[in-house]
């Protein structure tokens, strides 16, 4: 909750500093938060992988703020050892209640059964051979796709507070300028 709350206050100090600049065209300041905030959703890591990004779409993924707010949000639900049991470990196990792991543990024969004697069986081995190797670790699926890491958390935290006190301040003293200018 606290990631969002930081997150309405960037977005709030955005649409001022947007609106102070272009206090006297309503018009031109809503196309300039569209033109400003479209290119940091796109690169911000959700729609494309940060590791899958062409390298020269790197500088824009460090500037968007969205992006450590889908970080911080993606681990705060999924890190710090949420998902770490072994998943074929839980699946394999007895004491696990089908209630939690609904056929896991017939899906994982049948996907052995069709890799030993099908054609088509080793074609979905090999089409889903990283979800199973995923499967085989352990830990969040979510956090991999990612690839974030608990550690990183903390410091999203910290950037996205340095967005919002650095935004703030350059709105308040736009508008300083603005005013004495207008004098």
């Amino acid at each position: 909750m606290t990631i969002n709350i930081i997150l309405a206050f960037i977005s709030q100090t955005l649409g001022l500093l947007i609106g102070a600049v272009f206090a006297e065209d309503f018009t031109s300041a809503v196309y300039a938060a569209a033109l400003i905030t479209a290119p940091l959703l796109l690169f911000c890591g959700f729609l494309v992988p940060f590791g899958d990004m062409p390298q020269y779409l790197h500088p824009i993924s460090y500037i968007s703020w969205f992006r450590y707010t889908m970080e911080a949000i993606v681990i705060a639900m999924y890190g710090f050892d949420r998902c770490e049991t072994n998943n074929m470990t839980l699946a394999n196990s007895t004491a696990v209640p089908l209630q939690t792991m609904p056929n896991m543990n017939k899906m994982l024969q049948l996907a052995e059964y069709l890799n030993e004697n099908d054609m088509m069986g080793e074609a979905l081995w090999m089409l889903n051979q990283g979800i199973i190797d995923q499967l085989k670790t352990g830990g969040s699926l979510v956090i991999k796709f990612f690839e974030l890491a608990d550690h990183i958390f903390w410091p999203d935290i910290c950037i996205l507070l340095a967005f919002m006190i650095t935004l703030r301040f350059m709105g308040y003293y736009f508008l300083l300028w603005k005013v004495n200018r207008n004098k």
